[in-house]
C-alpha cells in the first residue's frame, strides 16, 4: 500500500469515529474502539486529533475514568450519564435541573463547590454583582428572565432579607474550559498506551557529522550484436546487463544511516520514494520507515506508529520534507519513541 492509500484510508477510519458519534451519541474510547475495530492506541490518536481540530468535544463528566466525546451540538445528551456524578455533583445537577436558575449566595457550600465542578450542565453568569448559576438547557436569555422576575431565589439557608434586584447592571461570563488542557492530556494517554506497547530504547540516537555527498556505483555493459549482411549502422539487438541503478532516496538514506553507524538488515521495503527496514541503534532495535516527500502530517506519523506497534518496535522516521505544525507537536509528545530525522 503507497503512501497516498495510506493516508487516505487513515481519513476514512476518522470518518468513521465521527459517523459513530453521530448515530450513537457521546461515547467512550473504548466503546469507539471496539465498534470500529480499532486498537485503543490509534482510536486515541484520532480522537485527540479530532478534538484538536473541533470537530469533536470532550465531557469534564467521567465515567470511570474516561470522558465521554460528542459532536458540537449533542451536549443536551450528556444528561443520561448524570447517575455518574458522585453524590454532592448529582445532588447540585438535580437541584439546577429543577429550579433552571440558582443564586449562589443562597446555596449551601457543599453545592457552591459541586455547582462550579459539574462544568457539562452547570453555566456561571454575574447580575448586579451577584453570581448565578444556569442548566444547561436554560439560555442566557430565559436566565436573565427569571432572575428579573424573582423566580431565582430559591435558598437551601435562611434568608432574613431578600435584597431587591434591580436591572442595572449584567455581566455574563461563562467559565472557561481549556480544550487545549484536554487535549494534551489525551496526548500524553496515547503515549503511554504505546510505550507499553513496544520495547523502550535505553538511550538517545547518538548525533554526529552526516555527510550526505554519494557516488552511485553502476557498472552497465552493452554489447552491440551486428548481422554482417544488413546495415552496418543499424544493430540487430542490443543487450544490456549488469547491476541495477539504485533510486537516488535509496542511497541517500543508506548513506545516512551508515554516517550514523547503524547497521540494518536486508530491507522490508526499498523502493523509489519508500524504505523500511529493522535497525540496530545501540544494542536497541528500530524499525526504521523512511519516505520522499515534501511535507510530514499527523496521517503520517499515525501510519508509522501503527506499524511500529505491529512490529512492538519505537520507531525512526526519515523524510526528506519537514513537519506540518501538528506533526511537530506530536512528535515533541512522543520523544525517543519516534525518532524523526529529515535528509
Amino acid at each position: 500500500m503507497d503512501s497516498f492509500e495510506r493516508g487516505r484510508n487513515l481519513e476514512v477510519q476518522k470518518e468513521v469515529i465521527l459517523r459513530f458519534i453521530q448515530s450513537h451519541g457521546p461515547s467512550l474510547p473504548v466503546h469507539i474502539s471496539t465498534q470500529i475495530r480499532m486498537n485503543s492506541f490509534i482510536s486515541s490518536a484520532f480522537l485527540a486529533d479530532l478534538l484538536s481540530d473541533k470537530e469533536l468535544k470532550i465531557s469534564n463528566l467521567r465515567v470511570g475514568n474516561s470522558p465521554l466525546y460528542f459532536l458540537p451540538g449533542q451536549e443536551f445528551q450528556l444528561e443520561r450519564f448524570s447517575n455518574y456524578l458522585p453524590g454532592k455533583e448529582r445532588e447540585a445537577f438535580h437541584l439546577l435541573k429543577e429550579k433552571g436558575v440558582l443564586r449562589e449566595d443562597y446555596m449551601l457550600p457543599a453545592i457552591r463547590v459541586a455547582l462550579r465542578s459539574i462544568k457539562d450542565f452547570s453555566f456561571r453568569l454575574e447580575y448586579n454583582g451577584r453570581v448565578y448559576w444556569r442548566y444547561l438547557t436554560v439560555s442566557e436569555e430565559d436566565a436573565l428572565k427569571l432572575i428579573q422576575e424573582g423566580r431565582a431565589e430559591y435558598a437551601q439557608i435562611p434568608i432574613n432579607t431578600v435584597s431587591q434586584i434591580t436591572p442595572t447592571h449584567v455581566e455574563i461570563r461563562q467559565e472557561p474550559v481549556s480544550e487545549e488542557v484536554k487535549v494534551e492530556e489525551i496526548k500524553k494517554e496515547v503515549v503511554r498506551q504505546f510505550q507499553e506497547a513496544v520495547r523502550q530504547p535505553s538511550d538517545e540516537i547518538p548525533e554526529s557529522n552526516i555527510n550526505l555527498a554519494y557516488e552511485p556505483e553502476v557498472s552497465i555493459n552493452v554489447s552491440h550484436s551486428f548481422n554482417l549482411g544488413s546495415d552496418p549502422e543499424k544493430p540487430k539487438k542490443i543487450k544490456k546487463t549488469g547491476v541495477k541503478e539504485k533510486p537516488e532516496f535509496i542511497i541517500k538514506i543508506e548513506n545516512y544511516l551508515s554516517g550514523k553507524n547503524i547497521t540494518f538488515d536486508n530491507p522490508l521495503i526499498s523502493k523509489k520514494k519508500d524504505f523500511k527496514a529493522i535497525l540496530s541503534i545501540q544494542q536497541n532495535k528500530y524499525l526504521c520507515v523512511a519516505k520522499d516527500k515534501k511535507s510530514v502530517t499527523f496521517n503520517d506519523l499515525i501510519s508509522v506508529l501503527e506499524q511500529g506497534q505491529k512490529m512492538k518496535l519505537p520507531v525512526m522516521f526519515i523524510c526528506t520534507g519537514e513537519p506540518n505544525k501538528k506533526a511537530q507537536e506530536w512528535l515533541n509528545y512522543l520523544g525517543n519513541l519516534l525518532v524523526f530525522r529529515r535528509i
